[in-house]
């Protein structure tokens, strides 16, 4: 048994370094919700990533592109300057990426238990390197059980990056299964190219009490989730709700179109205003009045 890792907002939080570098680059523009141009920061990142790995544009191009875009979806526009500038600043704060406790206590379990760890991650091998580095992964990862896009000629999610690997029995941790895991357009496609494979796999799935953001009605989304479980989702954990009522509702629509997987609801513990507050921004769970009072007390 084997676990491999991602490097970018798996082993580190990708969001702390750019958000010193944009508020000291763009302190007029501060106001502006950071984590979400982040959240778009990263989507056209993966977008011209692999037009950067063949060639097709230089790796300054890649950095002013992914900034650029990402402003311009808030009206904002800044010259190649202004965008190289602030991806210096992103590299400088990089170099000060830490290993959350729990990461570490993780890694130390796995060693201390005789179970190999190994690294896939995309980007220039210098640059993912020099991360590990920081990170101290020598203590944890052999050299040999690493694989960089870059060298290996392969990126996530194609598989024949994970190919590589000669150990099959293992397990990757990652932050996103569109980008690192394998390349299906929906769940759905997924939980059927697992039970092709072996129909013997629990298959755990999400849900949405009050619809995924992407959706264009909670029905819509319960439509998706059907397809999910019949094509071979076992089991599902709901997003996060503070409403109670939003969970049985969602509990009576599932079971009137036949979806009987169990479903448990999903809990995060609130450890601070800001931590809640950016986990809402991403998933869509609305906020009840009083709660929203109890925490700008």
């Amino acid at each position: 048994m084997k676990f491999y890792f991602d490097v970018d907002d798996t082993l580190y939080d990708q969001f702390i370094p750019f958000k010193k570098a944009f508020i000291e680059i763009f302190p007029k523009i501060k106001t502006l919700p950071i984590y979400q141009i982040f959240i778009k920061f990263r989507k056209y990142s993966d977008k011209i990533f692999e037009a950067s790995q063949s060639g097709q544009v230089t790796i300054n191009e890649m950095y002013i592109y992914r900034i650029q875009a990402a402003l311009k979806e808030y009206y904002l526009e800044i010259d190649e300057a202004h965008a190289l500038a602030f991806q210096t600043k992103y590299y400088v704060y990089q170099q000060d990426i830490t290993t959350s406790n729990a990461i570490k206590d993780i890694l130390d379990l796995l060693k201390d238990n005789h179970i190999g760890i190994g690294i896939i991650t995309n980007g220039p091998a210098c640059h993912q390197m020099e991360k590990l580095r920081r990170l101290k992964m020598s203590n944890w990862v052999a050299l040999e059980d690493i694989y960089i896009s870059s060298v290996v000629g392969y990126s996530k999610p194609d598989p024949q990056i994970f190919n590589l690997i000669t150990d099959k029995d293992c397990i990757y941790v990652g932050d996103s299964y569109e980008n690192d895991v394998i390349d299906f357009e929906h769940a759905s496609d997924l939980a059927a190219f697992i039970k092709s494979y072996d129909d013997s796999f629990n298959i755990s799935g999400a849900c949405y009490p009050e619809g995924h953001c992407d959706s264009a009605s909670l029905d819509e989304d319960i439509e998706n989730l059907k397809k999910k479980v019949d094509a071979g989702a076992t089991h599902l954990v709901s997003q996060l709700f503070f409403d109670n009522n939003h969970f049985y509702d969602f509990m009576d629509k599932v079971e009137k179109v036949g979806i009987r997987v169990p479903i448990e609801a999903g809990i995060m513990p609130v450890i601070n205003k800001a931590q809640i507050e950016r986990t809402v921004s991403m998933c869509g769970a609305s906020f009840p009045v009083k709660f929203s009072k109890l925490l700008n007390k």
